[in-house]
């Protein structure tokens, strides 16, 4: 297994909210094949404690074709190592452009969970097939901060 990091997860998530929703984007090249036989994962970035991620409004997606042979299949999660919660269940990257997004029951399913440390990442995996190197990737992360949640 290797992990790749991205430029930004070395920066904590910071809350400045626009209405109480932050949003991040990433981009990250890939410098090598990531593949699920091997269980390659990317460390998007990292979150603040006190946060509710909001999966209807993140998305990723890659400005090339993420793989010339066949369709690679990738999830975005977030976990502080104990506890994991899903963001973008498993989807396709077929295309170059093509978004793939969270829903809104992934939300509830996650039960508005709020992370209790700034222990937390966002990683991608990848769950079939592979991501060719070289394949630029973006992401779009949301989180609800609340001084309330903390």
């Amino acid at each position: 297994m290797t992990t790749y990091t991205a430029a930004k997860y070395r920066e904590t998530g910071a809350r400045n909210p626009v209405a109480g929703i932050n949003i991040k984007l990433v981009n990250h090249t890939t410098s090598a094949a990531y593949a699920k036989a091997t269980s390659d994962v990317l460390k998007v970035m990292k979150l603040p404690k006190g946060v509710v991620v909001d999966p209807a409004n993140c998305a990723l997606g890659a400005y090339t074709d993420p793989d010339d042979a066949d369709s690679a299949t990738v999830s975005l999660k977030y976990t502080d190592g104990t506890t994991t919660k899903t963001i973008i269940a498993t989807g396709n990257l077929q295309a170059a452009d093509t978004a793939l997004t969270g829903t809104d029951s992934t939300l509830i399913a996650n039960s508005f969970h709020v992370t209790d440390s700034d222990d937390y990442y966002v990683y991608m995996t990848v769950e079939a097939n592979a991501l060719d190197s070289g394949v630029v990737l973006g992401f779009k992360i949301a989180y609800i901060s609340d001084p309330g949640l903390v």
